[in-house]
């Protein structure tokens, strides 16, 4: 499985430890998910960014600047372009937004374990507009959803989310959970029109998703795994003072600036499936992408292969 941390309510007071904090997860969440590492921040003046790396080991890792270049030099090295090799490889590595960690009020990070293609497309957050997401499951019903940067069933959650309009209405989250089959956790950062920018998290009857409160910085960590949360507050010398599982079917709209709910709704989270889906092949208990298999795993019948479209493999 993938994944996911979820911090906000970030403030000056806090945000030595927060960013210190937020970079040793990443550490902490990459053994076993290692497959690309990414996250998305807001600022306390709203303004979204963040960056992916295809390479865990490579991310919040200070490289040096390459020399600026005259004409004249660019000119003469080029005529070496075939005999050398540059010492300093290039990264896979964007991002998106100005990086701004001085001002920092709320993050998530992903750290990810392929169940679809290992290309960089597929490193999350996934962005769209004012809106990212980062999702720790398996949508089996993926390649039935709109999909249009990556080839990662994630991104058919945050398409969903975007079109039911969940940004400023966080019922619609229904109508979401109504067309995914699998199990998710998600993290999302949005931007509203009641609230600026806000963090939504949101989780099925399966996914882990849990809740630490992080005494020192007075924060709300909510995390696929306690463990890392515990692990790494004790490397840091800080303390979780409690320990939540998050309830599933319940949707909670917090607070950038204070971390503090804002909105909780509950929804269900079963995929409501239509006649055309009980004709299919069923899909029962817990599916995962292997490679190029789709496998389904019920409790009636030894597992089953369904090969991937064309469309879906590794290029």
């Amino acid at each position: 499985m993938c994944k996911i941390m979820v911090m906000s309510g970030i403030n000056q007071t806090n945000r030595k430890l927060a960013l210190e904090f937020t970079k040793q997860m990443a550490m902490q969440m990459t053994p076993g998910n290692n497959d690309g590492l990414g996250y998305a921040a807001v600022t306390t003046e709203g303004e979204l960014f963040g960056e992916r790396w295809h390479k865990n080991s490579e991310a919040f890792v200070e490289r040096p600047t390459p020399p600026i270049q005259t004409k004249e030099e660019a000119n003469i090295i080029k005529q070496y372009n075939e005999l050398l090799i540059p010492n300093v490889k290039p990264i896979s590595y964007n991002k998106f937004g100005v990086i701004n960690e001085d001002s920092i009020a709320a993050i998530t990070l992903h750290t990810r374990l392929a169940t679809s293609g290992k290309e960089f497309i597929n490193t999350h957050p996934f962005v769209r507009g004012g809106t990212s997401l980062i999702h720790n499951g398996v949508i089996a019903n993926a390649r039935e959803l709109e999909m249009i940067q990556s080839t990662c069933d994630s991104e058919a959650i945050l398409n969903l989310y975007v079109k039911h309009g969940v940004t400023n209405n966080i019922s619609n989250i229904q109508k979401v959970a109504d067309k995914l089959q699998g199990y998710y956790a998600c993290g999302v950062i949005t931007e509203t029109k009641k609230y600026g920018y806000v963090v939504d998290i949101f989780k099925d009857s399966r996914a882990n998703l849990s809740a630490s409160y992080i005494r020192d910085m007075n924060i709300m960590v909510f995390a696929t795994q306690a463990n890392d949360v515990a692990t790494v507050c004790a490397k840091m010398g800080m303390e979780v003072a409690y320990s939540y599982t998050v309830k599933e079917g319940v949707i909670a709209r917090l607070s950038t600036l204070t971390g503090m709910p804002l909105e909780i709704e509950k929804f269900n989270p079963n995929y409501r499936r239509t006649k055309k889906d009980k004709q299919e092949e069923k899909i029962v208990d817990s599916s995962y992408w292997r490679g190029d298999e789709y496998v389904t795993f019920s409790e009636d019948k030894p597992s089953s292969y369904l090969q991937f479209p064309q469309r879906w493999r590794k290029e």
